[in-house]
């Protein structure tokens, strides 16, 4: 990330993208039975930032803001798309000599970390005439400037709705930002109806119906397509490291090294339940059962131990934690039980194994 925020290269453009929380209109003077209203507004913001020859104020570097004010609830991959093709029009008559984009988000799955969000990202080149890539921030780790712009927004509104101005529907909403809260060059404001979103659900649909499930993604923070028809997944944005994906159910996933000699895939993994695991968390491992399996997340539900000097308790109450299939190190072979105090005790093996696991995984973050 550090990277693309100090990139000096003009014709790649660094887009953050979330969705705000829903605005909740109100009104100063409203009566009682208003409170029980929930009419509402869906704001998404576009925060670009790029290298803008003899533009800017840090450098030539530029920032501007596109927010979006719609009055279509739902927060999908098809509405995201509508959103994003009415941000890209703008963003290509302001900055025409930009070829490329960047997009940074959060994980949410609902919205961006999706089969068919990235089926759609599969075709930026030939909608937009724009090439993309996608990266995904840690968990809890999402925020960025689209927040800021969110609440100065939602906040500016609810002001002036509070000093009597008359604010009660997404239109009008967007009608007050355009007046008196557009800034040229630095924030600018667009409104995306109903029926937009609409047209672009049914013109998608059939793209949909064509893609398969991507697994794994849960995992990974890297997407880059390589065409139409498949994508470079990477665990983290900067790994040279990639798992090549194709999209399409008349498809199979191939193994990269049957088509680029020299790279290093992490190979499936069939897990149990009722097998005990060596886990990474943090920089320490930590042992569990296994007691669920979600092969479509790529994770598995444990029942955790905990330790007790050299050797492994289970905890009072009990605990149960989610991993993904990559933050398992390797399957240990059922504990001794010491005492009545039930206290559990791992082979020396096991336990030198797991830590060899887990000295080689903190080592190659």
């Amino acid at each position: 990330m550090k990277i693309l925020r100090t990139s000096k290269d003009s014709a790649t453009a660094l887009v953050f993208v979330d969705y705000g929380q829903n605005y909740s209109f109100v009104v100063q003077d409203a009566i009682q039975s208003y409170h029980w209203n929930n009419s509402q507004a869906t704001i998404h913001p576009f925060f670009v930032r790029l290298w803008c020859p003899n533009l800017g104020e840090e450098g030539n570097a530029t920032y501007k803001t596109y927010f979006i004010i719609s009055d279509e609830r739902s927060h999908d991959a098809s509405t995201f798309h509508t959103f994003r093709t009415m941000f890209v029009e703008k963003l290509k008559i302001d900055f025409p000599f930009i070829t490329k984009l960047i997009y940074v988000s959060d994980g949410t799955a609902a919205q961006y970390k999706n089969t068919h969000n990235l089926m759609n990202l599969l075709f930026h080149r030939d909608e937009y005439g724009l090439e993309a890539e996608w990266h995904f921030t840690a968990t809890s780790h999402g925020k960025s400037e689209c927040d800021a712009m969110s609440a100065v927004v939602k906040s500016s509104i609810r002001l002036k709705s509070l000093k009597g101005q008359l604010i009660t529907t997404p239109k009008s909403m967007f009608d007050v930002a355009v007046k008196e809260m557009t800034e040229p060059g630095r924030l600018e404001f667009i409104y995306v109806t109903k029926d937009n979103v609409t047209e672009t659900k049914a013109r998608l649909q059939p793209r949909y119906d064509l893609c398969k499930i991507i697994y794994g993604t849960r995992a990974c923070h890297g997407f880059r397509p390589v065409d139409k028809t498949s994508l470079k997944m990477f665990k983290y944005s900067a790994n040279e490291e990639f798992k090549l994906l194709h999209a399409y159910k008349s498809n199979t996933e191939i193994s990269g090294e049957e088509e680029l000699a020299g790279v290093q895939l992490h190979l499936e993994t069939i897990f149990k339940v009722g097998n005990y695991y060596a886990v990474r968390s943090g920089r320490f491992f930590q042992i569990g059962i296994m007691i669920q399996i979600n092969n479509y997340e790529r994770e598995g539900e444990l029942l955790m131990m905990k330790r007790s000097g050299k050797n492994w308790v289970f905890p009072h109450p009990e605990k149960t934690e989610h991993f993904n299939y990559e933050d398992i190190l390797c399957q240990l072979q059922p504990p001794t039980r010491e005492s009545i105090k039930s206290i559990y005790k791992f082979t020396k093996e096991d336990t030198v194994l797991a830590t060899e696991k887990m000295k080689l995984s903190v080592s190659n973050q």
